[in-house]
């Protein structure tokens, strides 16, 4: 009788540990994977640990914007998502992708904007701006107008610069033209440094006098360059869309050229008119003999040539 209450007592643990092993398998296969937000989550908590926020510089624009003969105070903001408090830009631990990471996870909000926030903001890029300007009368009504860089993010230093103008008390895009993030100065206390591929560095700048240093260069830098024959000028990256055609000869080139530009000397410089938009002129053109032909040496073929781009008030 023992013996088989013995054995009775065997098949019931066996039965009690076979009933374990099964629920724990089953525990194990059904645990719940991590979602796409969550692994985001937990990258941006991983960033944020080792952060070490930097600010960064913010620009301040006076001019008259609006015609009204009073100075007008224009403020970049980097704010949180809800727009509340002013957020820092950069970060000394992360790189450029942390950075626009973060920033975009965050929802991180880049503006600019008048003093007492009364009129249409101009939205920054994902890290703020690289460089705003007053550039002064560029549309011919008599009152100051706006030349911005949004700092979006891409592995790129091929960007973007837009003019604006104030009209009906709102900002209206005038037209953007294609830069190089290097063509303009670095801003005091942080920066991004523009590489080759894009800026993926935080430059930090500690010393006071340095700082002060930045800030004159960046005041006394002119991206737009006036004329007093109602002109101006800058230099950007080719903005034409002009192609000759292939296996075309020296001779037939010329020919494609003046087709669409039309020679003109000014300031006792050689420029070519854009005959689709009459008011623009394109510098660094030379005119040289070639095989006893006189013929104009234009870059437009090459999309990293710098342009002079030289236009007039409409």
């Amino acid at each position: 009788m023992l013996k088989h209450i013995i054995i009775l007592m065997l098949i019931g643990g066996f039965w009690c540990c076979k009933d374990a092993v099964t629920k724990e398998e089953i525990r194990i296969v059904t645990q719940r994977t991590l979602s796409y937000s969550d692994s985001m989550q937990i990258r941006i908590d991983s960033l944020l640990k080792k952060s070490y926020p930097i600010m960064g510089y913010r620009f301040i624009i006076t001019g008259d914007f609006n015609g009204d003969h009073k100075q007008d105070t224009l403020i970049e903001h980097y704010t949180d998502s809800l727009k509340i408090k002013e957020v820092a830009k950069y970060d000394s631990t992360f790189d450029y992708f942390d950075s626009w990471f973060v920033a975009e996870r965050l929802n991180k909000k880049s503006f600019l904007s008048n003093k007492n926030n009364s009129v249409t903001e101009i939205t920054g890029g994902i890290l703020g701006f690289s460089y705003i300007e007053n550039c002064g009368d560029i549309t011919g009504d008599g009152f100051d107008d706006l030349f911005v860089v949004p700092h979006r993010g891409g592995a790129s230093n091929c960007v973007d610069g837009n003019f604006y103008t104030f009209k009906n008390n709102a900002w209206k895009q005038l037209w953007n033209i294609p830069v190089w993030q290097w063509q303009f100065p670095p801003t005091p206390n942080a920066s991004m440094q523009p590489g080759l591929f894009g800026s993926f560095d935080v430059g930090m700048v500690d010393s006071d006098s340095i700082n002060h240093l930045l800030e004159n260069q960046l005041k006394t830098f002119h991206f737009i360059k006036h004329h007093p024959d109602k002109s101006f000028e800058y230099e950007c990256r080719n903005p034409l869309d002009f192609e000759y055609p292939d296996d075309s000869t020296e001779e037939e080139e010329q020919k494609y050229i003046l087709k669409r530009f039309s020679p003109v000397t000014i300031d006792k410089k050689l420029y070519l008119q854009d005959l689709q938009n009459k008011n623009t002129y394109y510098g660094n053109v030379t005119h040289m003999k070639s095989d006893n032909q006189w013929m104009y040496v234009f870059p437009y073929y090459d999309y990293a040539e710098i342009f002079l781009v030289r236009k007039y008030y409409n």
